[in-house]
């Protein structure tokens, strides 16, 4: 089973910690559409290998790549604007951003008894690649984590004017497997709902029978992905 409550913040030593943070801003227009502003920052041994990875890049790669994040969530997204990858030695950081706009990407919830009522796919967290690996039946190897890094992923959903946020089908969640530890955490700025998740993964090697325990871990971080979010209109 996972155990719960056992997310334990990496421990400051001096060095830079090997961080991916990424911060998605949605705000959700009248329309529908979805306007996203995301910025993603890396540090430490990951800032290294993506320096190496991007260092030939150019803003057509840099645009390409976007455009690619993009239609994860949407085949209709369209690129606005890109930052591209930038690089600061001394730092330790590498950066970048993109926005963008999924048109009609928050839809109309039939069955709700306020009529106007949307649902947003908070599909805007994660990835696909997260999501194909914590559904994966099976493992034939050992597990082998071979970096010690934490994934911070923030979203801020900005309902439209006199909109607000039913909030009850999300909870905190905290999960925990030798090898990994989860968060989720949901907050209200003033009307603003921020979901944050955390994953913290430990390098290490095991049996490839706790496959199925670290499996569980993800799954208890990704299913607030496959959640949709409703947005009530103001009383009539």
């Amino acid at each position: 089973e996972v155990a719960t409550g056992g997310f334990v913040e990496v421990p400051r030593t001096g060095t830079i910690d090997d961080v991916r943070r990424r911060t998605l801003e949605a705000r959700v227009l009248e329309n529908r559409d979805v306007d996203v502003i995301a910025n993603e920052v890396v540090s430490a041994e990951t800032a290294t290998n993506m320096q190496m990875q991007v260092r030939t890049w150019d803003k057509k790669k840099a645009e390409e790549s976007a455009r690619d994040r993009l239609a994860e969530k949407s085949a209709a997204a369209q690129l606005i604007e890109v930052s591209p990858w930038r690089c600061d030695r001394t730092a330790g950081q590498c950066s970048w951003s993109y926005h963008g706009l999924l048109p009609a990407y928050a839809t109309v919830d039939e069955k709700s008894a306020r009529k106007g009522t949307l649902l947003l796919p908070l599909g805007l967290l994660g990835s696909t690649a997260e999501r194909q690996l914590a559904s994966k039946k099976e493992r034939r190897q050992p597990v082998v984590l071979r970096n010690t890094e934490r994934l911070e992923e923030i979203l801020r959903v900005t309902p439209p004017p006199g909109f607000s946020i039913d909030k009850t089908e999300l909870a905190a969640v905290a999960a925990d497997a030798a090898g990994l530890a989860v968060r989720v955490d949901v907050a209200d700025e003033g009307g603003v709902l921020v979901v944050t998740r955390r994953h913290q993964w430990t390098a290490g090697r095991w049996e490839k029978a706790h496959w199925q325990k670290l499996q569980q871990t993800m799954q208890a971080s990704t299913a607030v992905t496959s959640t949709l979010l409703p947005l009530e209109p103001p009383a009539t």
